[in-house]
């Protein structure tokens, strides 16, 4: 189960006050806080753990716009949908597929320079830009592109990978592998959105024109350098797993430590007390010691390697439908209000939900499907991939009682705020789901009954 959006709309029994929480942010991490306790020479590399499972976090977070009556009593007398025909100039020549509004564009592979920061986003735009690492193959890139309409203020990007050219809608897709996306494949825009509404401002751009918002996105995204905020990217994913010519250390392959010696590239060796700056730069070098068709071999290798719940996910026609806007007419009203909502009242407060799945639950899960020898070897960057990767497959299994767990959690938040007239921070609440028992909390010591 992904959870792409929130839109939480509720109001107070006596019908004077409203508030909306919303959230584009969700992010799975797994807990290896046991890990650090024990040792005292710890490292993301070490293997030499208790390979009990790590528990997972699943994290939402969002704002909270909050209305009364006088507010929202103006939207209904305001016209919100309205709508203009738009005249699209012709689409580009690598236009595979529309449905629904959603566009997806077709590249060949291309070789791109590799420029990386440390540095959160906006410092990384604004100084002086990091230097080039290397160049690498991207392998067949799907763009799936929205463009700014009524349900988006502006336009949305998702980007995948694939071996060859698309043959169905029924194809699987890789999440791309590069930084500044998020886990299902969202491009992070960040400052981005904003420039992109500046040079639409000064006519510069037309956010109507399929191709041009293509390419601004497409060329600020390979162009621009990308910074760590999201992390390095699941080219990480693959050099931990060892998939094709992608490695966790290079240099331990003979065909590789004789391809960096004639590059002269400058890779170190890896081992369990490499920093974790080392390993991302070590990660690219690899990859820029790789041909095209041993890319194109990988992509395919990390396909073979889904669990069923990522070929799901991972089907193009299944993320058309997840990008389709028309979900439903209830919650299409919701967002609609939700938008005047935000643009009568633009105070707003941070929500927070931290959903934990419990080591004995994915432990359980875990020793079904892998024996100990198995797992001895894997370090605790592969280790805790492969329980997130359980933790989100328990997920999908079990909406039955995971969506409800987190519509309560939810509602709680709201009457926190319906309640206390928008003057009470609200804390961030804390969910564990162990063993089919719920314990729910709002700070350590204080619990709250759902």
């Amino acid at each position: 189960m992904a959870i792409r959006e929130v839109n939480y709309f509720k109001q107070s029994k006596d019908n004077a006050r409203f508030v909306l929480l919303t959230s584009y942010i969700t992010k799975m991490n797994y807990d290896y806080s046991k890990v650090v306790e024990k040792s005292k020479t710890y490292s993301y590399s070490t293997t030499s753990f208790d390979k009990t499972a790590f528990p997972v976090n699943l994290r939402i977070h969002g704002q909270a716009f909050y209305n009364t009556y006088d507010q929202i009593s103006q939207i209904f007398y305001t016209r919100p949908y309205i709508y203009e025909e738009v005249q699209s100039p012709p689409l580009p020549v690598a236009v595979r597929a529309i449905k629904d509004g959603v566009y997806v564009i077709e590249r060949p592979p291309f070789k791109t320079s590799v420029r990386l920061s440390i540095k959160r986003a906006y410092q990384s735009k604004h100084e002086n830009e990091s230097s080039i690492l290397c160049e690498i193959w991207i392998p067949w890139t799907i763009a799936v592109l929205t463009l700014k309409n009524d349900d988006h203020p502006g336009p949305s990007m998702k980007m995948y990978y694939n071996d060859g050219p698309i043959s169905s809608l029924d194809e699987i897709l890789s999440p791309a592998w590069t930084p500044n996306l998020h886990g299902f494949g969202e491009m992070c825009l960040g400052e981005t959105s904003s420039e992109f509404n500046n040079e639409v401002l000064s006519g510069n751009l037309d956010s109507n024109n399929v191709y041009e918002v293509y390419n601004y996105l497409i060329n600020d995204y390979f162009n621009g350098g990308w910074n760590m905020d999201l992390g390095p990217g699941i080219v990480q994913n693959l050099c931990n797993r060892n998939i094709g010519l992608f490695q966790r250390d290079p240099l331990g392959n003979q065909e590789l430590a004789a391809r960096a010696m004639k590059s002269k590239q400058k890779i170190k060796r890896i081992d369990n007390s490499s920093r974790r700056s080392t390993l991302t730069r070590t990660n690219y070098l690899n990859w820029s010691l790789l041909t095209l068709p041993e890319v194109l071999n990988a992509v395919k290798l990390y396909k073979e390697r889904y669990s069923n719940y990522e070929t799901k996910i991972y089907q193009l026609n299944h993320i058309l439908t997840s990008s389709n806007k028309d979900i439903n007419d209830e919650h299409e009203a919701c967002r609609a209000v939700g938008r005047m909502m935000i643009a009568n009242n633009p105070e707003q407060e941070s929500w927070e939900i931290n959903l934990k799945i419990s080591s004995n639950v994915i432990n359980e899960i875990l020793y079904e499907k892998h024996s100990v020898e198995d797992l001895k070897d894997l370090n605790v960057v592969h280790f805790g991939n492969l329980c997130t990767n359980i933790a989100q497959q328990f997920i999908f299994d079990n909406q039955d009682k995971i969506l409800p767990l987190i519509n309560n959690t939810l509602d709680f938040i709201a009457d926190e705020y319906l309640y206390s007239d928008f003057k009470k921070h609200v804390d961030p609440v804390f969910v564990e789901y162990n063993d089919d028992s719920i314990s729910t909390k709002k700070t350590k010591k204080e619990s709250v009954s759902l």
